[in-house]
């Protein structure tokens, strides 16, 4: 078998080795540019959406922020009005109103277990009907206190639904944009 490999054209072979080598070292190059391109498009992708994210972020901050004045501007509308309608008091519930009108105790009772919860008794009682001491303009008070915090809390509610209904409309069309961008920015380069 000796004599046979003497044979052999060794120039041939060397030649054809330096050919191969060189076409893979050739294309092993040609593999690092793409990897190295990709790498930089990828990077590029990467800055950008930090970028949108930033933006993004900023202008959810914006919402927020003009929602909580909105509703700070609105729940002290509604406290000055609470004022004032407590000011006023005296001109439609006058003096000899409240001296004419007996508040009973258990119209007390029922309107303190009406805004605390608590529970009212199995049976009334006899002192029900017996003088409070609550004037007729201390229930009109504790009315106008009780409506002006319902509507302070009823202008929250909307604040906030109406803020939540914004962030999320700004959310979906910021995953809509990161959405359709992912699958064009973020492709790997392909093997030869």
């Amino acid at each position: 078998m000796w004599p046979m490999l003497a044979a052999l054209p060794w120039w041939r072979i060397g030649a054809a080795a330096a050919v191969v080598g060189g076409l893979l070292w050739w294309r092993h190059a040609a593999v690092l540019d793409e990897r190295a391109a990709c790498d930089a498009r990828n990077a590029e992708a990467v800055a950008k959406r930090r970028e949108e994210v930033a933006e993004f972020t900023l202008h959810s901050s914006a919402i927020t922020q003009r929602a909580v004045e909105a509703l700070l501007l609105e729940r002290s509308r509604i406290g000055l009005e609470t004022n004032e309608l407590k000011g006023r008091k005296n001109e439609f519930i006058p003096p000899a109103a409240d001296r004419a009108c007996i508040v009973g105790a258990g119209f007390v009772l029922y309107h303190d277990a009406a805004w605390s919860g608590a529970a009212l008794p199995e049976k009334p009682g006899d002192d029900v009907g017996r003088n409070s001491g609550v004037p007729l303009s201390g229930v009109a008070d504790a009315i106008a206190d009780n409506a002006g915090a319902c509507r302070q809390l009823r202008a929250e509610v909307v604040a906030w639904r109406d803020w939540y209904t914004k962030q999320q409309a700004e959310w979906a069309a910021f995953a809509r944009r990161a959405e359709g961008q992912s699958t064009q920015e973020h492709q790997q380069p392909k093997g030869r």
